[in-house]
């Protein structure tokens, strides 16, 4: 799939009723997550992510020969790198977010 789906853990303290078979499973999911961000932009499948260390940005690759880097504060792109000639296998900030690499197998 294409597309990323941001999800956040809802703080709220009273969560919906789920319905299961068992009483002990109940107690096993206590977590309700909700999706508050979908990112669009790639063409294809989405190998890998990384943030940067504040949260505020997102670097993504994907097999459309492409990395891009996200504010995910808006859900918007900022930039779309397309220099490679093959998919892209990963992404990573540097420590300090101000360099980005990426890995592909065409050079």
């Amino acid at each position: 799939d294409a597309v990323i789906l941001l999800w956040k853990l809802n703080d709220s303290k009273e969560l919906e009723p789920l319905v299961f078979q068992d009483e002990d499973e109940a107690q096993l999911n206590k977590e309700n997550w909700a999706v508050i961000k979908t990112l669009r932009g790639h063409l294809e499948d989405v190998y890998d992510i990384c943030w940067t260390s504040d949260g505020n940005y997102m670097a993504s690759a994907s097999v459309d020969n492409t990395a891009i880097m996200w504010d995910v504060n808006k859900g918007q792109k900022v930039s779309i790198l397309n220099e490679h000639k093959s998919y892209v296998q990963g992404v990573t900030w540097d420590p300090l977010g101000q360099y980005i690499a990426t890995l592909s197998c065409d050079r």
